[in-house]
């Protein structure tokens, strides 16, 4: 069982959070990829995308799985649940993604994102 997950924080009137300006991130291109993604490889994800959650690996690669436009990537800005299969692997045009607000999208497809030089 897969769950990626941020926490949440409360802020209040007593609440200070303080950040330091991080590098922007490298510009990205799409590339072909394989169907699927060892589920175990999967470290986090991203949402840059209306129509995609980027997944992170832990070689410090990146995928995109797309979800189609009928299914708006924003519901899984906090987290999403992915339903084990017995090959271990996540894959386009099987697997599906459910938010904690109970959204379910299907994979269409995975595509690396290779930083633009």
């Amino acid at each position: 069982h897969l769950t990626i997950h941020v926490p949440r924080v409360s802020v209040s009137s007593r609440t200070m959070i303080v950040t330091r300006s991080a590098p922007p991130l490298p510009a990205f291109r799409e590339k072909k990829a394989d169907d699927c993604v060892k589920m175990k490889k999967v470290i986090g994800f991203s949402v840059t995308s209306r129509d995609s959650v980027d997944l992170i690996l832990d070689d410090g690669k990146r995928l995109r799985a797309k979800l189609g436009s009928e299914c708006p990537a924003l519901g899984f800005y906090s987290g999403f649940y992915v339903k084990p299969n017995p090959d271990g692997k996540m894959c386009a045009k099987r697997d599906v993604l459910r938010s904690r607000s109970g959204k379910s999208c299907g994979i269409g497809s995975f595509s690396k994102l290779v930083p633009v030089r």
